[in-house]
């Protein structure tokens, strides 16, 4: 009886395994997600500042060119440019088998304790613990060398 019921019960599951629909993943963008939310709530006319990255350099002045793309920049470290471009014209190169990513192109800041722009010891946490009364008072640390 019991062998009868386990039989009945793999039938059930391998059947049910069969009728499984597979999940369909969304095609992956070739935006970042600053991006995506950019191209979605701006117009086709407003200006966007991207970094195209791509395995084809070589074709990628030429369409950003023929794009009317401004103030292009092309990078010595890997194989991309950076340009302003209309956003209605980024669909097209989104498009382009040619390129991999497109991001956008934002400023970025530094903070050093050389410039003093970083507090000191911001890095290891330990400004912020002091800014609330922490000192480390009562707290033991050992160190245990295997030798290994």
């Amino acid at each position: 009886m019991k062998r009868l019921l386990v039989l009945i019960l793999l039938i059930t599951a391998f059947s049910l395994g069969l009728n499984a629909q597979p999940k369909s993943h969304p095609k992956p963008t070739k935006f970042d997600q600053k991006l995506e939310r950019q191209l979605k709530t701006g117009k086709s006319s407003d200006s966007v500042k991207v970094i195209i990255q791509t395995h084809d350099l070589a074709s990628l002045a030429g369409k950003l060119s023929n794009a009317g793309a401004k103030n292009v920049v092309r990078f010595g470290t890997f194989p991309g440019m950076a340009a302003e471009i209309t956003a209605g014209q980024l669909a097209a190169f989104s498009q382009d088998s040619a390129i991999d990513a497109i991001s956008s192109d934002e400023p970025i800041e530094t903070s050093s304790t050389l410039s003093g722009t970083e507090a000191p010891n911001s890095s290891s946490g330990a400004f912020a613990a002091l800014k609330f009364g922490s000192t480390g008072a009562g707290v033991g640390v050992a160190i245990i060398d295997s030798g290994i």
